[in-house]
Formats: C-alpha cells, sequence, structure tokens
C-alpha cells in the first residue's frame, strides 16, 4: 500500500511539474511573438550606418505657418542642389521660433530621407 501511494503522489508530482513547464513554455512563446511584434518597430542601432546619410546646409528662403497646425513651420529652404531646387519641409518648432524669425536662417538638412506627408503638407 505504501508502495502504491508513494507512486501515485510521485505521478501526481510529474503532472504537476509538467503542467507548470507548459504553463512557463507558453509564457516563453508568448513573450517570444510579442519580442518579435515589438522589433518590427525598432531599428537594430548596429545596422545603422552614419556615413549614409546626406546632411547639407540650406538657407531658409521663404517660412509661413502651417494653415491646420499650431506646432508646425513650413519653409522652402534651398540647399544647394546646383539647380537651385528649393526643397519644402516641415518643422515642429513653431512654439519656439516665429515664421519671420527662421526667413534667411541656415540649418541643417537631411537630404536622402524618405518624403511623406505631415499634417496634410509635403
Amino acid at each position: 500500500d505504501d508502495n502504491k501511494k508513494k507512486d501515485d503522489n510521485k505521478k501526481k508530482d510529474d503532472n504537476k511539474k509538467k503542467d507548470e513547464n507548459k504553463k512557463k513554455d507558453n509564457k516563453d512563446d508568448n513573450k517570444k511573438k510579442d519580442d518579435s511584434n515589438n522589433k518590427s518597430n525598432t531599428t537594430d542601432l548596429s545596422t545603422l550606418d552614419p556615413t549614409r546619410l546626406d546632411i547639407r546646409i540650406g538657407k531658409i528662403m521663404k517660412c509661413w505657418n502651417h494653415p491646420d497646425s499650431t506646432k508646425l513651420l513650413c519653409e522652402e529652404v534651398d540647399v544647394g542642389d546646383g539647380e537651385g531646387a528649393i526643397r519644402t519641409i516641415a518643422s515642429g518648432i513653431r512654439e519656439y521660433y516665429s515664421a519671420e524669425e527662421m526667413v534667411n536662417k541656415y540649418v541643417v538638412v537631411i537630404c536622402n530621407l524618405k518624403e511623406r506627408s505631415i499634417a496634410g503638407f509635403k
């Protein structure tokens, strides 16, 4: 009888351990899934290469308040493309500078960023 009870108790303990391990494995799997989802939203800093950035000094030729935003200024910036090409840029600096202050100022521009729309401004 004692041996049978010991065997039954051992089986119960083994089953408990298996259940605990399954729960732990499920938590680990869920954590891995969450981590992989987060990785798609972040950039691996070890692969960034700052030498690929096209950084230029530009002169703000024209500047105005964005009509639909209280935070944005819109600028036309001459970055010296050789053909006199003017770039249109939106900046979130309106609470710090007025549009009039920015005209004829020199700014740093990263010229090879992908174009995107900010508050309807391209």
